[in-house]
């Protein structure tokens, strides 16, 4: 269930999940990518939970709950959500950053390093990425009031033709063939890939996202994983080496998922394992 705080930088929404079995030992914030927000559900939450962590999802400065005024910047976002933890009462997290959240968690894990035990990257921006393309692409598509008529018309036709809507949509995220990469789907696969894909709306945080700087990596004092898909077709993968490169206590893992939607494909699950190997350090 999301709710709503206000925290001593502004309105924050977030969703905060126990795990089923005992006490959490541990709490996890995690950061979502463009187009999403706390109610936006990813694959690796039940193992998550099954791991034994809290989870606490916020929606980021524009997108749905939590209003632009929260932070347009990411430096701003940053101390958005180290005023959530504080509010919470949670003195440290390991944190999980994804793709246009990435100059978030990145800014979090340098301005507020007692707040960060150790950081994921997945598929993230690290440096700055939009170019004049993207930034047109961006501003005739997702600005607010037109982007809500656009997630309208892509979920109407999610509906009426799911398989072709969602190839449509692969073409954009991968360096493979989307049908190829959309056939692969098991059933039970392409179905959770429609339904989060369903939920997606950019507000006006897409706007603010491809101006996000990501800060001063080398102030980063939190253990670091960069999870990159090998085929990912949005985030180039300089933005792992730029992180690898700055981050002083990094290590990169490159998945054979194929596109930058690695959490549905039947390669992630290694990457996954790793990850939880990772986190699960003391």
């Amino acid at each position: 269930m999301n709710t709503c705080i206000m925290t001593s930088h502004g309105l924050v929404e977030y969703r905060m999940t126990e795990p089923a079995h005992g006490q959490a030992e541990r709490t996890l914030l995690v950061i979502n990518g463009g187009h999403t927000h706390c109610n936006s559900v990813l694959p690796d939450e039940p193992y998550l939970l099954e791991a034994g962590y809290r989870l606490v999802v916020p929606t980021r400065p524009g997108y749905q709950g939590t209003p632009s005024a929260t932070g347009r910047r990411a430096d701003e976002a940053a101390d958005a959500l180290a005023a959530l933890l504080n509010a919470l009462q949670i003195e440290q997290a390991d944190v999980i950053a994804l793709s246009a959240g990435g100059p978030t968690g990145l800014q979090l894990a340098s301005r507020h390093p007692e707040l960060v035990r150790r950081l994921v990257l997945q598929c993230a921006i690290t440096s700055e990425w939009a170019d004049a393309k993207q930034k047109r692409i961006a501003a005739t598509l997702f600005r607010p009031g037109v982007e809500r008529v656009f997630w309208g018309m892509f979920r109407g036709m999610l509906n009426l033709a799911p398989r072709y809507t969602l190839t449509q949509l692969m073409g954009s995220l991968t360096t493979l063939d989307a049908q190829s990469v959309i056939n692969s789907l098991d059933d039970e696969r392409f179905v959770r890939m429609k339904e989060f894909v369903r939920t997606q709306r950019s507000g006006s945080g897409f706007m603010h996202d491809i101006l996000h700087q990501s800060g001063d990596l080398t102030a980063i004092k939190a253990p670091t994983l960069i999870l990159f898909s090998k085929y990912d077709g949005v985030i180039p993968y300089h933005h792992a080496e730029y992180a690898l490169e700055q981050i002083p206590k990094a290590e990169l893992y490159v998945t054979e998922a194929e596109s930058h939607l690695m959490w549905f494909s039947l390669h992630y699950a290694e990457a996954r394992s790793h990850m939880l190997h990772f986190l699960q350090e003391a």
